[in-house]
This record gives C-alpha cells, sequence and structure tokens, in this order.
C-alpha cells in the first residue's frame, strides 16, 4: 500500500479544485503521476472515511475528505462552495 501516495493525492485534491473535477470527469488522468493500487483509488473515489483511515490517512484529513464529498454531492451549485465562484 501506498500510504504516502493516498494522503499526498487527498491532500491535494483538498486544496485544488481542478484536481477534483478532473477526478470526476476523467478519474484515471486524475490519478496519474500517482501510486495507488485499485482499491486506494476506489477509497478515495467513494470517500470512505474509514477505508482512507485503514490505509494510514490521518482522521481529520480523511473526516475532511468526506465531508467535501458530502457537501458538493448535497449541494453542487452553492456557491460558496470552493471552487464553485469562477474570478
Amino acid at each position: 500500500m501506498s500510504n504516502t501516495e493516498v494522503s499526498r493525492f487527498v491532500t491535494r485534491a483538498l486544496d485544488d479544485q481542478n484536481v477534483r473535477q478532473q477526478l470526476e470527469d476523467d478519474p484515471q488522468a486524475a490519478f496519474q503521476g500517482y501510486d495507488l493500487t485499485d482499491d486506494e483509488k476506489g477509497a478515495i473515489r467513494s470517500a470512505d472515511e474509514h477505508k482512507l483511515q485503514g490505509m494510514g490517512i490521518d482522521v481529520m484529513t480523511a473526516r475532511s475528505w468526506r465531508a467535501f464529498h458530502d457537501v458538493e454531492d448535497f449541494a453542487p451549485d452553492r456557491p460558496d462552495l470552493p471552487g464553485d465562484v469562477q474570478a
């Protein structure tokens, strides 16, 4: 397992709306450059907090990814979400 890679990807995706969009549009391209197993990719895409923690992601990062994932699914058109407002 590549715990460092999972953490590196999730941390980057939390900070970069373009990575999140690419993850939605073209997951294979989003994961390019990261040494991730299929299970790790699945845990990231599903935002499974418990699986991510089991892969070595710290609790706060896993919860943040889960919460962010839930908010985008719940209210994708809210202009106050990070990345939704274009300058």
